[in-house]
């Protein structure tokens, strides 16, 4: 038995999906906000200096010390150093999030490998074959070989978002801000690269799926040796029909969902 067209189509359309682009990658090559706590503290010390050393004397008309502008420059300088000083230290808690968002990647991964692995371990492809034997080996080679490039992306994907984000918090708790960001700057391709990876581990998971399924519904079918009614077919064919029709479906809504992403999330004008 031959290897349906439509299987093979689903996936390679997967593949391409990879292939087309990859929006949220955006986000991985981002440059961090550069933090600089320290500049923005000796300012504020220095203009407050500044507004003590510089108290009107005793006696002297409110105009007078209207016309020098202490009044106005310790109150409209410290103002303005506070409100740097508070957006910086925003920007870093921003940072916090991106790694978050390092560490999402990897428990995400981890369970899509964890699912992949109990569906190699549960499939079975039939030894005893009455139909081709060259298509039956031809389908467990492909499964394999599918779920295998599953489970070593989604290690890749894993353990390089995990030490991205324990290394990038080590760096922030030791306050190296500038080893951070040397860091950050560094690993850009990593990122990209584990993010790749990541959209692999899911593709190659759903090809392994169908694949599996494929091989119980069909296959066991045409090579039981007890007789199956025909309502059984059909409800075998429209069950693995509507498999296919789904996932096109799924990752059709998948990938719009990235270039809304693009185009409102990680578009510079926006």
């Amino acid at each position: 038995m031959e290897i349906p067209s439509s299987l093979l189509l689903i996936l390679m359309i997967q593949q391409i999906i990879l292939a087309v682009g990859f929006p949220c990658s955006q986000f991985c090559s981002s440059p961090p906000v550069r933090v600089n706590m320290s500049a923005a503290f000796r300012k504020f010390r220095q203009t407050s200096s500044l507004s003590r050393n510089q108290q009107p004397t005793v006696g002297q008309p409110p105009k007078s010390r209207s016309r020098s502008g202490t009044h106005l420059y310790a109150s409209t300088g410290t103002a303005s150093v506070l409100s740097q000083t508070s957006a910086m230290a925003f920007n870093i808690s921003r940072e916090g999030y991106n790694i978050q968002v390092l560490a999402t990647y990897g428990t995400i991964t981890a369970l899509v490998m964890n699912a992949c692995l109990r569906l190699y371990s549960s499939t079975k492809f039939p030894k005893n074959t009455n139909t081709n034997k060259q298509g039956t080996k031809n389908l467990e080679i492909l499964f394999f070989a599918v779920t295998a490039l599953c489970i070593i992306s989604g290690t890749f994907t894993a353990v390089l978002f995990n030490i991205l984000g324990i290394y990038s918090k080590s760096a922030l708790g030791m306050q190296n801000d500038n080893g951070f960001l040397a860091f950050m700057a560094a690993t850009k391709v990593y990122r990209i690269w584990g993010f790749r990876a990541f959209l692999t581990t899911l593709s190659s998971f759903v090809g392994s799926f169908l694949l599996s399924l494929y091989s119980n519904i069909m296959m066991h079918e045409k090579n039981s040796d007890y007789s199956i009614s025909n309502s059984s077919k059909l409800l075998g064919k429209v069950t693995w029909v509507t498999s296919i029709l789904l996932t096109l479906l799924g990752t059709y809504h998948i990938k719009k969902v990235m270039n809304l992403a693009t185009a409102f999330i990680f578009t510079p004008e926006f």
